[in-house]
């Protein structure tokens, strides 16, 4: 995976574009990976651990009628929504977001152990566009969980930047 990362951290280099992120269920390991690759002061503006819905409401902006819903936290709008509360508290072009059960138990709201969200919002594209995946992972223990969480963030990142044109309409190239 530190290959793709490094290619990842080139992409964004070259389009000049810049990243950040939220976490729940990783907790701070995305902006670990992230902050580890080449040119990560010039791209990788940083990552916010949210941990409880507190947190995902006070500081990135989740709704609490999201956070209320039966599925709490573990959902694509608050996935969305904490990719979108990370770019706009960063400035950043591309945000991650990930919130889950890495376990070892169901969460109060009966989201079973390795149901993960991870969401990507966009802000170079006019309006914003958000893309949330989910995964079942099962019941592999938290670390790999957590590891294969990250994977799948970074996997959605390359995808994204490797689908996108250089300058996109409306966008005006930063070189």
């Amino acid at each position: 995976m530190i290959d793709l990362v490094e290619a990842v951290m080139d992409a964004l280099e070259r389009r000049k574009w810049t990243v950040a992120c939220a976490e729940s269920c990783t907790a701070g390991r995305l902006a670990q990976a992230l902050a580890g690759g080449r040119g990560a002061s010039r791209i990788f503006l940083g990552g916010i651990v949210a941990y409880t819905p507190s947190t995902k409401q006070r500081v990135l902006s989740v709704s609490a009628e999201s956070l209320a819903r039966p599925e709490g936290a573990v959902s694509e709008d608050v996935a969305a929504q904490m990719a979108r509360g990370a770019a706009e508290l960063t400035g950043a072009d591309l945000a991650l977001a990930t919130t889950g059960v890495a376990g070892p138990a169901t969460d109060d709201q009966g989201n079973p152990v390795g149901r993960v969200l991870v969401a990507l919002h966009d802000a170079t594209d006019h309006p914003a566009t958000a893309t949330v995946r989910r995964f079942d992972f099962g019941e592999i223990g938290p670390d790999e969980i957590t590891a294969r969480t990250v994977d799948a963030a970074v996997i959605l990142l390359a995808g994204h930047i490797a689908a996108a044109p250089d300058v996109k309409p409306g966008q005006q190239d930063r070189s």
